[in-house]
């Protein structure tokens, strides 16, 4: 009853699959397993002076990064256009200003002039406008608005999704 050639060639391949398994799932999730390796410590370990027990580690600031989500808020808009400009630089994205009744004045980002072509949504000077979009700009002052959806001349043009996504984007595909 001995260890035959074949039996150690499959231990030997098993233990390969394994180790070549394992090594996908930890590079596929690698925020589950992160906890189960210690941290190493960088630089040179601070003590306490009357003992050698290490001191914890010195708080820092936050890295600038992602800012955690939060909705934008929806801004409702009537009024007349006063003027109409195409971003060229922005792939033709089309800005309007407007003057509400108030005689407030706004910007609206809406879409590129294909997509508003497309859509049988004509832009033009003094036309009356009502639409609803999203201002990402909690700075105050006078905000740009991105249009979600846009009424003139009677006729209904959607744009926006509701996350804010264009829909004439190919990434909702």
């Amino acid at each position: 009853m001995g260890i035959n050639k074949d039996q150690i060639l499959g231990w030997v391949g098993s233990a390969i699959v394994l180790v070549v398994v394992g090594t996908v799932v930890l590079a596929l999730f690698p925020e589950t397993f992160r906890s189960l390796v210690p941290a190493k410590a960088s630089g040179p370990v601070a003590t306490n002076q009357n003992s050698l027990t290490p001191m914890p580690p010195p708080i820092t600031k936050p890295k600038p990064g992602l800012i955690p989500f939060e909705q934008a808020p929806t801004v409702r808009f009537k009024g007349r256009i006063q003027q109409v400009t195409e971003m060229v630089q922005r792939d033709g994205q089309i800005h309007i200003w407007i003057h509400d009744i108030s005689g407030k004045e706004m910007q609206v980002s809406v879409a590129p002039g294909w997509y508003l072509q497309y859509m049988g949504c004509t832009l033009g000077h003094d036309t009356e406008i009502t639409g609803m979009g999203f201002s990402f700009d909690n700075q105050g002052g006078d905000p740009l608005i991105y249009a979600r959806q846009i009424q003139i001349n009677g006729r209904n043009c959607r744009l926006r999704n509701d996350e804010g996504f264009a829909l004439w984007s190919n990434r909702l595909r």
